[in-house]
């Protein structure tokens, strides 16, 4: 008996210890990510960075910036959750300020957790509003050329797009349209995604009429997957526990 007990508490010891160090995996980040927009347009010779305050969330390991910002043709509001495990999401809202119909590119970037694989990923933007912020009573936002409107991007590369359209909205002082949600690796995040070495982000490019406005909401999240072994590790701590409730009855 006093065999079979030891023999129950050495493997439970084995492998809550193994499955504790494998569930660690990389160390994440120490101190609050940086969260930066860059943001061009076709009409403006240098870009402009944006860097929001991340907040500390009250629930779990997430972070929330809102606010907003003009910078050179372009006025953009921000109200994002990230999350350097890592995660993504939110809604911004961009404006033409400029007098003329303008190319915009906006890149979030988040530095995140090294995640070496294997790796899951997906994400999605919209239900997309773009409207008439000048009341000339029309409003047309498209995609450019063959670049999809929407770009995940793992270590400042792209990985998965989405997004091939132009929409247009006429009839009155403040004419609105909508787009619907697009979105892949659903549900998300289940799609095949490389390894994740500095960091994730989302990159958007439009064509959008003077002095109007679209409304996205987005959202790019990579997870590791358990290996065979962590899983393997997971039943042996398991096998551990239902062996000491059995001792202990």
């Amino acid at each position: 008996m006093a065999c079979r007990i030891r023999a129950s508490l050495l493997c439970f010891a084995f492998g809550t210890a193994l499955l504790a160090a494998s569930i660690a995996g990389a160390a994440p980040l120490s101190t609050a990510p940086t969260l930066q927009f860059k943001l061009e347009s076709t009409s403006s010779s240098y870009p402009y960075y944006a860097n929001p305050e991340l907040i500390p969330s009250d629930a779990g390991p997430t972070y929330t910036a809102v606010g907003f910002g003009s910078f050179g043709t372009l006025g953009m509001s921000w109200d994002v959750v990230v999350d350097p495990d890592p995660l993504i999401s939110g809604t911004l809202i961009i404006t033409n300020l400029s007098a003329l119909t303008d190319t915009f590119t906006l890149t979030g970037t988040l530095p995140a957790t090294p995640l070496p694989g294997p790796n899951v990923m997906g994400g999605y933007f919209g239900a997309l509003t773009y409207t008439d912020s000048n009341s000339n009573s029309t409003v047309t936002l498209s995609t450019v050329g063959a670049n999809p409107f929407y770009q995940a991007m793992i270590d400042g590369l792209p990985v998965q797009g989405l997004g091939s359209f132009s929409l247009n909205a006429f009839g009155g002082p403040g004419v609105f349209g909508t787009a619907s949600q697009q979105s892949f690796g659903a549900p998300i995040p289940n799609a095949p995604a490389p390894a994740v070495g500095s960091s994730i982000g989302v990159a958007l490019q439009f064509s959008l009429t003077a002095g109007d406005s679209v409304e996205i909401p987005f959202l790019f999240e990579v997870a590791s997957v358990p290996e065979p072994s962590t899983v393997l590790l997971i039943g042996v701590a398991l096998a551990g526990i239902a062996a000491q409730r059995r001792i202990r009855r």
